[in-house]
């Protein structure tokens, strides 16, 4: 919780914390106010709505925690009613009188066993659908009860469960709520910073004041030094241009993937350029091949990396309220007409898409690639993946990101301000093929 207040620049607010399961509680509510932390609300573990989420997950299929987020994509498909829906809504209660969230069924063991009698032959996409929608109904309803108890209409967000983007819209939306924010990394690796921020905030003599959190290129750095030996002894060509970032706008406008690797490496779960593949954003069935490149299965598509000056235009709702989150794509928005004919590849099939704004104060490399790209194009965004293979982590280091760009079979590959792509030996040699059938056969212990 002490992540979201001290990187959302708000003065007072509502923090709220809501995960699967923690130091015995799955949820907390505080007002910060006057330089102070006062729990308004607790969430015992056994009403986790995190669980239900989590059991769900595995239910259709997604057994591994940090795989809820395709959950939230196959949502989309299912429909409006049905017995998943009503499960639910049996099994998760919000109290009106009380702002409480109440489990009236089982816990851990016996609420999966349950779930799996109770679910049983029923459609994925229903129980995916079911999950969500519940989750939707219950917290903005817990938080709109806590916004009007407090009288405080800004909102700080952490812990796993708002990593659900879609969620995170539909707070937003409600009219209770002022601004919106959501810590970058609001999950378990949120937790070091927020204690952090708490012995700052005692070594302050109690008072700490909130910061508008503008980037979270944090991590690691990426080292070069001695890459053009490195890269020639793997049949590949490395070239420093002096123009990186034209060069960039000009491969996505040619429809090449370009696997960017600069500077330091991004804090959070999300790839926001740093660790990025870059694609444009016109080809539909992109999230199938290039998916089927890496290994990886999704159900939503792309995010969309575009400026700030243009959000207006392609995404309903932006606003004051909730652009400063925007920036660390933590948030759905519906899209405009001018999206949905221009940009097919980063909308899902509900109208929505997953953002990452950019601002040339924070992001300058990233708002030149958008700049040069727009006026070679008069497109305003460009696609935005993380750049790892199947159940891998995001790459590190150069030589992660050179073998991830050969197993990937990509197009070119940017190591700062160096274009790396294969030789005319590797183009013939057959390989990358083999080092790639490698690869398949490792990730395919995972799938």
């Amino acid at each position: 919780m002490n992540s979201a207040i001290y990187t959302s620049g708000f003065d007072s607010c509502l923090a709220v914390s809501v995960d699967g399961f923690g130091d015995a509680v799955a949820g907390r509510v505080s007002l910060f106010r006057d330089g102070a932390v006062k729990n308004l609300n607790a969430i015992p573990i056994y009403h986790s709505i995190g669980t239900y989420y989590i059991f769900a997950a595995a239910i259709c299929g997604f057994p591994k925690i940090y795989h809820c987020g395709k959950v939230t994509g196959l949502a989309a498909y299912s429909p409006r009613e049905g017995a998943a829906l009503d499960y639910f809504r049996k099994r998760i209660v919000f109290d009106k009188k009380t702002g409480k969230i109440i489990n009236t069924g089982y816990f851990l063991i016996q609420q999966f066993q349950e779930m799996k009698r109770e679910l049983s032959g029923l459609p994925i996409e229903e129980i995916a659908g079911a999950v969500q929608r519940r989750t939707e109904e219950v917290l903005t309803a817990y938080i709109d009860y806590w916004i009007r108890r407090s009288g405080e209409g800004k909102i700080a967000l952490a812990g796993g469960v708002f990593a659900n983007v879609k969620l995170n819209q539909r707070l937003s939306q409600l009219p209770s709520v002022e601004k919106i924010f959501i810590h970058p990394n609001m999950g378990d690796g949120g937790l070091p910073a927020g204690a952090a921020f708490e012995a700052l905030r005692e070594l302050c003599g109690g008072k700490l004041k909130p910061y508008g959190l503008d980037h979270v290129f944090l991590g690691p750095t990426i080292v070069t030094e001695g890459l053009e030996e490195r890269t020639l002894a793997r049949q590949l060509k490395c070239t420093r241009r002096s123009n990186i970032n034209e060069t960039i706008a000009q491969h996505l406008a040619d429809s090449k993937v370009v696997a960017r690797v600069t500077g330091a490496m991004e804090y959070g779960p999300r790839a926001l350029g740093n660790r990025s593949l870059l694609y444009q954003a016109t080809d539909p069935t992109v999230n199938d091949w290039l998916n089927k490149k890496l290994n990886r299965t999704e159900f939503m598509p792309f995010a969309p990396m575009l400026l700030e000056e243009d959000a207006h235009l392609l995404l309903k709702d932006y606003s004051d309220k909730n652009s400063h989150t925007a920036q660390f794509m933590t948030i759905t928005y519906d899209v405009t007409d001018l999206c949905q004919r221009t940009l097919p590849a980063i909308i899902h099939v509900d109208g929505t898409a997953r953002p990452q704004i950019i601002r040339k104060e924070t992001n300058r490399d990233c708002y030149e690639i958008l700049k040069h790209y727009k006026a070679k194009t008069g497109l305003l965004a460009i696609i935005n993946t993380s750049y790892n293979l199947h159940d891998e982590p995001i790459v590190q280091s150069s030589d992660d990101a050179i073998r991830a760009f050969k197993l990937g079979r990509l197009d070119v590959l940017i190591l700062d301000d160096f274009e790396i792509t294969l030789s005319d030996a590797a183009r013939t040699s057959g390989s990358l093929h083999h080092e790639a059938a490698g690869s398949e056969a490792v990730c395919n212990r995972w799938l």
